[in-house]
């Protein structure tokens, strides 16, 4: 399949959105850590803000393809 560059361009631009949403859920999970090891049903949700934060890293990895399909963050 050939790489088409507009879809770089509209990855830098969900990227811009993708950098605050992990910055905050990278908060919440930094503090949901030590809770799940007493709880289990944090780990759920840890996992869950876990996909949030390394979104901005598949958007790269979108960007440096230039892939048409979404990273998901989930």
């Amino acid at each position: 399949m050939a790489s088409n560059p507009i879809y770089a361009l509209f990855w830098i631009i969900v990227l811009a959105i993708a950098w605050p949403i992990a910055m905050a859920c990278a908060v919440i999970w930094i503090l949901i850590q030590p809770f799940e090891a007493c709880c289990t049903c944090f780990k759920d949700i840890s996992r869950s803000l876990e996909g949030f934060v390394k979104w901005p890293q598949d958007c790269g990895t979108a960007i440096k393809n230039c892939s048409s399909s979404c990273p998901s963050p989930v």
